[in-house]
Order: C-alpha cells, then sequence, then structure tokens
C-alpha cells in the first residue's frame, strides 16, 4: 500500500481516510465486497460453494460463508437455493447438517 500512497503523495493513514470517505468501507470491506459479488456470480451460474469461494478469492468455503452472510442477509446455500427457484426451506430440511438428534 505504500506504493500507491507515495505516488499519490499521501501518507498511508490519508490514503486510508480519503478511500474510506470516497468508498464508504475501508479498502479491505470494499475488497471483500468484491469477492461476495464475484462469488454471487458464480453461484448464480450453477457453480459449488466451495468452487464459487475458491474462484472469488476466499481461502475456503467458510470464509464465504461469513462474508456472504454479513453483506447479503444469507448464506450461500440459501442464496443459490433462492434463484433456482427451489423453496430454500425445503434445501434446509433435507441438509444432514441441519438435523439434530
Amino acid at each position: 500500500m505504500t506504493r500507491p500512497c507515495a505516488a499519490a503523495g499521501l501518507d498511508k493513514y490519508r490514503a486510508l481516510r480519503s478511500f474510506t470517505a470516497a468508498f464508504g468501507l475501508t479498502p479491505m470491506r470494499y475488497l471483500a465486497s468484491l469477492r461476495v459479488e464475484a462469488a454471487r456470480e458464480a453461484l448464480a451460474a450453477g457453480a459449488s460453494c466451495a468452487d464459487a469461494a475458491w474462484a472469488a478469492g476466499f481461502s475456503d468455503q467458510a470464509h464465504l460463508t461469513r462474508a456472504f452472510k454479513e453483506r447479503l442477509g444469507m448464506t450461500p446455500g440459501f442464496y443459490q437455493c433462492a434463484i433456482a427457484g427451489a423453496d430454500p426451506a425445503d434445501a434446509l430440511a433435507s441438509s444432514p447438517e441441519q438435523v439434530r438428534p
């Protein structure tokens, strides 16, 4: 981050404040939002959650799930069922992770 800041004639803290003022997010949150959007598009195209996470630059599916839920208010699996026209409640009921003894 120091090279772009130096090229712009700003110290890193001033650059961070300027970026946040311009976009309403810190650079890391902005990058995470771009990654979530890329994963959302991959899911809409039919990719699995794990493949969408990998393609979007997340280290694993759990990181995608946390970021996706934070930004969109639902899990990637729920989103994928919703856009596929399936009832997301049916997908949750049939998922083995959701079953409790």
